[in-house]
């Protein structure tokens, strides 16, 4: 019952942008940001282990959650289980201090890659605390420059 109430929360487009490093996840069990299944995972685990226990190829794990290569994960982190989701469940992500491009993609449950094309960033791009990142759409200073194909 504990992880129902908490998914309800989680996944509440209103908090899910304020998870923060101190926010009590469940020390076991699958929740949802963003409608994508996700895990707390702690410092010091094994992500082969955890792609095992979750049946998902290690590569994959690493993909879903943009992370370089590594055997043990280096701090605690949200890690997801399936592929996030190209649009976030708010419209933007209000930037907080020392908040990296990563660690919004991982909050808001959205790829790092749409995240960066959203907002016409590089991948090394530190935003600004305060600064407003959208997530579902282009900005709209470069969305005069996109070009429907047909």
């Amino acid at each position: 019952e504990e992880a129902e109430t908490l998914t309800a929360v989680v996944t509440d487009p209103n908090t899910a942008s304020n998870i923060k490093k101190n926010t009590v996840y469940p020390a076991a069990g699958i929740f949802t940001i963003n409608h994508v299944k996700v895990i707390y995972a702690p410092e010091g685990i094994s992500l082969l282990a955890l792609a095992n226990q979750y049946n998902i190829g290690l590569g994959k794990l690493l993909e879903f959650n943009d992370l370089p290569e590594m055997d043990v994960l280096d701090t605690d982190r949200l890690i997801f289980l399936e592929r996030k989701l190209k649009k976030g469940a708010t419209d933007v992500h209000i930037v907080t201090a020392d908040e990296t491009l990563h660690d919004i993609a991982q909050k808001e449950g959205v790829r790092l890659e749409s995240l960066l094309e959203y907002n016409n960033l590089r991948k090394e791009a530190r935003p600004a605390a305060g600064e407003k990142l959208y997530l579902r759409t282009m900005t709209p200073v470069t969305a005069k420059q996109t070009k429907i194909s047909r």
